[in-house]
């Protein structure tokens, strides 16, 4: 999996009984500085998203809580394991010490030290080859990418962790199919069970579309998505949240040429332009991932 970035890299990651889901995967690395959690941000902390993969039945398809912990609870290795570690016996392993402990992983999962980071913040100028510097320019200049994917002075996430429209459009329904879901969801979503919301955007493409709409029920968040961190991009395709853009040029394309579809004017480069920009993203993978080391 390191090479793979904390991805499987697939489109609807396979689940319990070969079943797929709706999204694309995100990598895990560096995802201790996540302010919120799945491309649409319902869950805010590592601990709450951990515990729900566990029951969604596209996924993991456990019955209850209850399973779970029974199966935790009879493997020597986790006990010992949980009584090292919390000081707890069997018995008392709960969901929340079980979701403290894949946090606590979770956050163990960093990854920096890339040839961007020697160049702009070590002081390496060889770090980068002319094609990436270039592209870095492009980034962060004519192309306007750090609107939204942020360099700062000292670091850098490349993410401002907000919400955007996805350049891969809105729900495929009709104007009244559209109405008709937002409606059912506004009408539900503030009382229902949180595994039924889980499950139905596991389930339903059209659900899943709704991006950040489910956490504010605001219709101007209809399609919406966090922005990824572009960190070990190379390594991650295939792209957007729903895995509908195969590599990095495409996803360069449909990101330049696109824009017009959110009120912004689509950005012009040249097949050259676009070659640096590629090699920029590529200077991206952190050191202790790159497996052309």
């Amino acid at each position: 999996m390191p090479e793979r970035a904390y991805t499987d890299a697939r489109v609807l990651a396979q689940g319990i009984k070969q079943q797929g889901g709706t999204r694309n995967v995100p990598s895990l690395l560096n995802v201790a500085y996540s302010t919120s959690l799945f491309w649409d941000g319902r869950e805010s902390t590592l601990e709450s998203q951990a515990a729900v993969p566990f029951t969604n039945p596209r996924e993991m398809g456990l019955r209850s809580e209850i399973e779970l912990l029974a199966r935790v609870r009879r493997v020597p290795v986790y006990r010992h394991s949980f009584k090292l570690a919390y000081g707890l016996d069997p018995e008392s392993i709960d969901i929340n010490s079980l979701s403290i402990a894949i946090a606590a992983y979770e956050r163990t999962l960093l990854s920096g030290d890339s040839k961007f980071d020697r160049y702009l913040y070590g002081g390496d100028s060889n770090a980068l080859s002319p094609a990436s510097i270039r592209g870095l320019e492009l980034f962060r200049g004519r192309a306007g990418c750090t609107q939204c994917h942020l360099i700062g002075d000292r670091s850098a996430l490349l993410t401002d962790m907000q919400f955007h429209l996805s350049p891969t459009g809105l729900p495929t329904t009709t104007q009244s199919e559209l109405s008709a879901l937002v409606g059912r969801l506004s009408a539900s979503l503030t009382s229902r069970d949180r595994r039924d919301l889980n499950a139905e955007i596991s389930a339903n493409q059209n659900v899943a579309a709704l991006g950040h709409f489910v956490v504010t029920l605001n219709a101007a968040d209809i399609g919406t998505f966090r922005t990824p961190s572009l960190r070990n991009v190379a390594l991650t395709a295939p792209y957007m949240h729903d895995g509908s853009v195969a590599n990095l040029d495409d996803a360069i394309e449909l990101e330049l040429y696109g824009r017009d579809a959110s009120g912004n004017s689509p950005v012009i480069l040249t097949r050259h332009e676009k070659d640096d920009l590629v090699a920029f993203l590529q200077s991206l993978t952190g050191s202790q991932f790159n497996s052309t080391k």
